[in-house]
């Protein structure tokens, strides 16, 4: 679930912000991350196609594993409670695979945890 780089930005900025965030709001983020610009600055046609991919594959999919809530009607995106402890999770093998101690990931808490 969290192999592609768009998905856990999705994760990240709703972390990062604990509220409801548009579908637009979550793209225009991510797009100036990986763009390092400003929003204004990017090809209308490259922002369609962040926002399609968001809409249709991305954010679906971390609805149906349950880390998020997703309305495509309103196209309003909200964190899960288990969307931290995922983001934790995630965090801990991570460290594992890179043999760096998890300890200090679980005393900085998951109000901490970035999964970039």
């Amino acid at each position: 679930m969290l192999s592609h780089q768009r998905r856990r930005a999705v994760l990240d900025l709703l972390l990062t912000h604990d509220q409801l965030l548009t579908v637009s709001d979550i793209r225009n983020e991510i797009i100036e991350k990986e763009q390092d610009t400003e929003i204004t600055e990017i090809p209308s046609e490259q922002v369609k196609q962040v926002h399609i991919s968001l809409h249709h594959v991305h954010i679906p999919k971390l609805a149906e594993e349950g880390v998020i809530s997703y309305d495509p009607n309103r196209n309003l995106v909200e964190p899960t409670e288990t969307c931290a402890l995922h983001c934790w999770m995630s965090k801990q093998t991570i460290f594992r695979v890179r043999n760096v101690p998890t300890t200090s990931v679980v005393e900085q808490g998951i109000e901490d945890c970035s999964i970039y």
